[in-house]
């Protein structure tokens, strides 16, 4: 019997077989197709955790991809809306509603900056989000290929106290340095008067120092405006001590007239 007789007398056989064989090739092309979306999800997961990883997860972050030929929002992740107020929805339907929770100053002047950034260098910007009431700093980045603009928002309220604190202390501080060279400019007027009395009432009493009476009452003058300086010099002395935290109080009695 040749191989055809075989197949002619048992091709009911023969049809099954091929049908599980077909199935079989079926299976198993599912099952790789299955394997293979499995292991893009797998490294779709892997990305984004390497994502998050960079991102860090001490400070709130979020990553912005956007088309740059109609600013549409293509990829999102991270802590958008608690940074914003928005979802990833509302920016894919218009862009623009980005800058509804800023301040339309700053808002002026993040277009402003966008249309003069020639994409060569990162840009950084920071601004309040009226919304959540935190401080952003958002870096700009353009893809190599040009297409994409990456964009990552940060939470820089903390940042930004702390500058607002400094700034605060530098002001302080210039006050402080203000007053301490009007107080300076002050007293040297003070002090110089009393010297200028010294030394008039000196030659006064230089002049008539054949007249011992004459004379003696301009050095009681001058023994007076001594003691106005010397009252003077004290002052200076104990506001320095002050400013220092070296003054000390004294427990007596005192005559108020």
């Amino acid at each position: 019997m040749t191989f055809t007789q075989f197949l002619a007398n048992h091709a009911a056989i023969t049809l099954v077989v091929l049908a599980e064989v077909a199935a079989a090739l079926v299976l198993v092309g599912m099952a790789l197709r299955c394997t293979a979306r499995s292991h893009r999800q797998k490294q779709v997961l892997h990305n984004e955790h390497l994502f998050y990883d960079l991102l860090g997860q001490d400070t709130p972050q979020a990553l912005l991809v956007f088309r740059r030929s109609d600013q549409y929002l293509l990829y999102s992740a991270g802590s958008l809306t608690p940074l914003t107020g928005l979802t990833a929805d509302q920016l894919r339907q218009d862009a623009a509603i980005f800058y509804q929770n800023i301040d339309p100053a700053q808002a002026r002047a993040i277009r402003k900056a966008f249309q003069n950034w020639n994409g060569q260098e990162m840009l950084r910007l920071c601004f309040a989000c009226s919304e959540t009431n935190i401080w952003l700093e958002m870096t700009a980045k353009i893809s190599a290929d040009g297409q994409y603009v990456l964009l990552i928002l940060r939470d820089a309220t903390a940042e930004k106290a702390e500058e607002e604190d400094l700034r605060s202390q530098l002001e302080e501080a210039e006050n402080a340095s203000e007053a301490k060279t009007t107080f300076l400019s002050r007293m040297s007027h003070e002090i110089r008067t009393p010297i200028n009395g010294q030394q008039g009432m000196l030659a006064l009493a230089k002049a008539h120092i054949d007249e011992p009476d004459v004379a003696m009452g301009y050095l009681e003058k001058t023994e007076e405006l001594s003691q106005h300086l010397l009252s003077i010099i004290n002052d200076v002395l104990d506001m320095s001590r002050i400013e220092a935290g070296k003054i000390e109080l004294e427990d007596k009695p005192f005559d108020l007239y």
